[in-house]
């Protein structure tokens, strides 16, 4: 099978993740090509050497400029942190290549901005990983959202499989498809073109009423020693919304039950 040599800008939480799913893809789907895991790109020589030994990859290097020229690399895909996506970005596509970018896209709206003309100009494909929109229980709520009775159904299939993750910037149409079956939501609080604390507490309350709620993307340091910080766009968001928000901590793990209240560690 064809290969695609992938170049992974950054390699902490994120970066981790997505090896994992490269390593993994050929596992559970028959793609038209297999990515293959050419060269891993950090700042520190040591820790990306070391990273790049524990999740798979061919090379090492610290300079991304290099990485997104060079001519043996197909696919760029940018894990750093969000104030550096836009440069990365808009090289990447002005070198040619297809561009896989985490989410939030970029920190700002003219950022953001800049980084889809520059694919536009180049031609090359992109993607932001809203991954969830490719989970089984979402795709069988799109393709079913035409219908109120066929969404309502496709709620209840999902329901069944465990589903209990809602994506906050899926359109208006599919939330028929999707709000009865979520019982546990992980929403995003602060994201570029997604919601602030506020919406995304009108979200939860009069849309999809769950029995508690997990709050994420809040794009800053949201706890210290264990307590969330006053004035955080996570406190904003818990004073407002009316269900219980449980904020994930370090070293701390929370268990829920089938109808998603938590049942330990919160």
């Amino acid at each position: 099978m064809a290969q695609l040599n992938v170049a992974l800008i950054g390699y902490a939480f994120m970066g981790r993740a997505h090896s994992n799913a490269y390593r993994q893809v050929g596992r559970f789907f028959t793609p038209k090509y297999l990515p293959r895991m050419k060269v891993l790109c950090g700042r520190t020589p040591a820790a990306v050497k070391t990273a790049a030994d524990q999740l798979g990859w061919e090379e090492t290097s610290t300079d991304w400029r290099e990485v997104v020229r060079r001519k043996d690399i197909d696919i760029v895909d940018i894990v750093t942190p969000g104030d550096s996506h836009a440069e990365i970005a808009i090289e990447a596509a002005k070198a040619g290549k297809v561009v896989f970018c985490e989410k939030p896209l970029a920190n700002t709206v003219k950022e953001s901005e800049r980084m889809l003309a520059a694919v536009k100009k180049a031609g090359v494909i992109h993607m932001i990983c809203h991954n969830y929109r490719k989970a089984p229980a979402v795709t069988l709520a799109k393709q079913s959202a035409d219908s109120r009775e066929a969404a309502r159904a496709a709620a209840q299939a999902a329901e069944k499989s465990g589903a209990a993750v809602i994506v906050t910037d899926l359109p208006a149409d599919w939330t028929l498809a999707v709000v009865d079956a979520v019982k546990l939501p992980v929403i995003n609080i602060g994201d570029v073109f997604t919601t602030g604390p506020t919406e995304a507490a009108y979200v939860i309350d009069e849309l999809v009423k769950p029995n508690s709620v997990i709050p994420s993307h809040a794009n800053e340091v949201a706890t210290k020693s264990g307590q969330v910080i006053a004035g955080s766009r996570t406190e904003t968001f818990m004073k407002a919304v009316k269900v219980p928000a449980h904020v994930p901590l370090s070293g701390k793990t929370m268990s829920f039950d089938g109808s998603g209240k938590c049942a330990s560690g919160c």
